[in-house]
C-alpha cells in the first residue's frame, strides 16, 4: 500500500484509540479526502507516523492484519487451564452423583 487513502481504508477506526482515530480523521477531512495534493504533502509525515504507530502498537487494528500462530508456552498454558477446569468440572459431577445416591448436598456449581 503506498497511498494515504489505501493506508486509511485498512484501518477499523472502531478499534483504534480514540485520540488516534481522531488524528486519522481530522487528516482525512483537511486534505478532502486525501484529494488536495498540497495539504497531503503537510499531514503526510504525521500520518505515516500514526500509521507506523497502529502497526506497532495495534497490528490487529489493520485490516490486513494475520495473527501470529501461538507459541509453544501460550498452548501449554491453555492446556493446562483446560485441564484444570475439566477436572473441577469432573469433581463437581462426582460430587453430585454421589448427593443423589446418598443423600449428601454438593456446595459447588460450574462456573457460568
Amino acid at each position: 500500500m503506498s497511498t494515504l487513502k489505501e493506508k486509511f481504508e485498512n484501518i477499523h477506526l472502531e478499534k483504534i484509540p480514540a485520540n488516534i482515530c481522531f488524528e486519522l480523521e481530522t487528516i482525512r477531512d483537511e486534505t478532502s479526502a486525501f484529494e488536495d495534493a498540497d495539504a497531503l504533502e503537510i499531514f503526510s509525515k504525521n500520518f505515516n507516523f500514526l500509521y507506523s504507530t497502529i502497526q506497532k502498537k495495534h497490528p490487529d487494528c489493520l485490516k490486513d492484519y494475520i495473527k501470529p500462530p501461538p507459541t509453544k508456552e501460550e498452548l501449554e498454558e491453555k492446556k493446562k487451564k483446560d485441564d484444570a477446569e475439566k477436572l473441577r468440572l469432573k469433581k463437581i459431577a462426582d460430587a453430585k452423583i454421589l448427593a443423589e445416591k446418598y443423600g449428601k448436598k454438593t456446595t459447588e456449581t460450574p462456573a457460568q
